[in-house]
């Protein structure tokens, strides 16, 4: 993994699936040296820019990465975390309070809705040694 310098960045681009997230960080000097490298031949300009209206500039992603600063963030230790149920209680609460909201048998959703307050506040309980 590449550690970021000390700079400021003008462009961040974060691309980013369930557990990972790329984060490329960009100076505007580079953007600007790669148009200047390109310009002057149409046929290298186009592998870069894509379309260009006004202050609007569609460029090809893939050639700006590569000039970028890039770091990986891998989550996907939080699968094994309790975070991962904290989530998911979040996902369950969120449709039954949903379902509490439209639909007419109220008390069933609300008996669900304690339930899972129930599991997740046991589930706390279970663990609170390993959240200090």
């Amino acid at each position: 993994m590449q550690l970021i310098r000390s700079h400021s960045a003008d462009f961040i681009i974060a691309i980013k699936n369930d557990f990972i997230m790329d984060l490329y960080f960009l100076r505007k000097e580079k953007f600007i040296n790669l148009l200047k490298e390109v310009v002057s031949k149409p046929d290298l300009f186009l592998t870069v820019v894509n379309r260009w209206e006004g202050n609007s500039i569609r460029v090809n992603r893939g050639k700006i990465l590569e000039i970028s600063d890039y770091v990986r963030l891998d989550f996907s230790f939080l699968r094994q975390s309790i975070l991962k149920d904290l989530d998911e209680f979040e996902v369950k609460i969120s449709q039954l309070l949903v379902s509490y909201i439209n639909e007419q048998n109220k008390e069933i959703y609300k008996q669900k809705i304690f339930q899972e307050l129930d599991t997740i506040i046991n589930l706390l309980d279970k663990n609170m040694e390993n959240l200090i």
